[in-house]
């Protein structure tokens, strides 16, 4: 029974965890009273996802052995996992109590705190970890993050460097992925901080190496770009985001920062644009901004059919959105009046406060006035148009375009208005 306790422990080890507790099981049987196998047991149903039955494992093996602490840690961890952070906190509070030097659980601990919204907490746990381990790199990357929330990227940035150094200590060409993911995190974030202090040509480099810390990793090219673009240097930024979506197609970010690049007037390419844009939009849908951008873009280049179907999308992605709403029945006012009227009333609907559909009410009214031959027709159509464009000036008094707007449509309907 030994011998294949130990072929379990050392299958899970090798990450065949499937097989571990196939013999875990078959020992648990006979020892249900072993604390040691509960929690390995839980160990590897955590590593197979299965984190409600590595809960309860882990709660048999504290029921055997209220003081075997290694099954609190690992419950935490677990309820981590599974998002019940009030549940890890007071877990992981009873194994700090009795090991209050580990600073690996210190570190948990405040990324609990964190994730809770106590950012006190969080700190003072960080700094207790990096007291019982000044090697903690995880530790002074939380740290970093934790000053980054409170705007203070100075500090954050002495932390991202002692992340970076402690790192490099342990780096070599064997260095474990996860560690490599923490480097290239922090080197992000503090390239991050250095662009929030204007150390751009430090931020630049911070970017260029985490693209060299994972291959030229797509993100950071994307950011690299970015700040090149911050300074006007677009064919470098070109160069960058192409780069960028080159080795990662299904990232957003990187075909709008395309988009963007293809709208300036130094690299203006419309059709490029609209390319990107909706390269974009074929992986989020519901990006608003990018759906302004391709109207924009549609407007100025004259493509009213692509404008009629861009806002068609657009009014069935976000049908309770009062600015769409009115910006697609201003565009219908042209050609489909009564589409137009049923958008601008729903906009007025869900948002009573917002003027312009109120405005543009009173135009598609006064051009029904304008286009009318029968006379009481007309006068109804003008009467409407006026009382909109009343409605608006209530909420806009000091609104000289639309003022405008009424003037002319009395002018225009003098005999009507005497």
């Amino acid at each position: 029974m030994e011998n294949s306790y130990e072929n379990a422990v050392k299958l899970a080890k090798e990450g065949d965890f499937k097989r571990s507790r196939e013999i875990l099981e078959k020992i648990v049987v006979h020892q249900k009273d072993n604390h040691q196998i509960w929690n390995n047991l839980g160990v590897v149903e955590q590593n197979l996802n299965n984190l409600e039955k590595a809960l309860e494992y882990y709660q048999n093996a504290i029921r055997h052995n209220p003081e075997f602490w290694e099954a609190y840690y690992n419950q935490s961890l677990a309820y981590m996992k599974t998002g019940k952070l009030e549940e890890a906190e007071r877990i992981l509070g009873i194994y700090l109590a009795k090991n209050s030097r580990d600073s690996i659980a210190w570190n948990n601990y405040g990324i609990i705190q964190s994730q809770l919204g106590d950012i006190n907490l969080a700190m003072d746990a960080m700094d207790k970890a990096v007291q019982y381990d000044d090697a903690n790199y995880l530790a002074y990357y939380n740290k970093g993050k934790l000053f980054m929330e409170q705007e203070d990227y100075e500090k954050s940035i002495e932390c991202f460097n002692k992340t970076q150094s402690l790192i490099n200590i342990l780096a070599d060409n064997d260095i474990l992925p996860y560690v490599k993911d923490t480097l290239y995190a922090a080197t992000m974030l503090k390239a991050e901080a250095l662009g929030l202090i204007n150390a751009i040509p430090e931020g630049k480099m911070e970017y260029k190496k985490a693209s060299e810390i994972k291959n030229t990793e797509p993100e950071a090219l994307l950011r690299l770009g970015m700040l090149e673009a911050d300074g006007k240097k677009y064919a470098e930024a070109l160069e960058l985001f192409k780069k960028a979506v080159e080795r990662k197609p299904d990232l957003p970010d990187g075909w709008i920062e395309l988009g963007y690049l293809y709208t300036q007037p130094e690299m203006e390419d419309h059709p490029e644009a609209i390319r990107c844009f909706r390269k974009s939009l074929e992986m989020d849908p519901y990006n608003l901004s990018v759906w302004n951008e391709v109207i924009s873009i549609c407007e100025k280049s004259g493509k009213e059919k692509d404008m009629e179907e861009a806002y068609k999308k657009m009014i069935q992605l976000f049908p309770d959105n009062d600015e769409v709403l009115n910006d697609a029945g201003a565009f219908f006012i042209q050609n489909r009046e009564e589409y137009a009227e049923e958008l601008l009333k729903r906009a007025m609907e869900i948002n009573k406060d917002l003027t312009e559909p109120y405005i543009n009410m009173g135009i598609l009214y006064k051009n029904k006035a304008s286009g009318s031959h029968n006379m009481e027709e007309k006068r109804m159509f003008a009467m409407q148009s006026l009382e909109y464009f009343n409605q608006a000036l209530d909420m806009e008094p000091d609104d000289s375009w639309v003022m405008t707007k009424k003037e002319e449509l009395i002018r225009q309907n003098e005999r009507i208005f005497l």
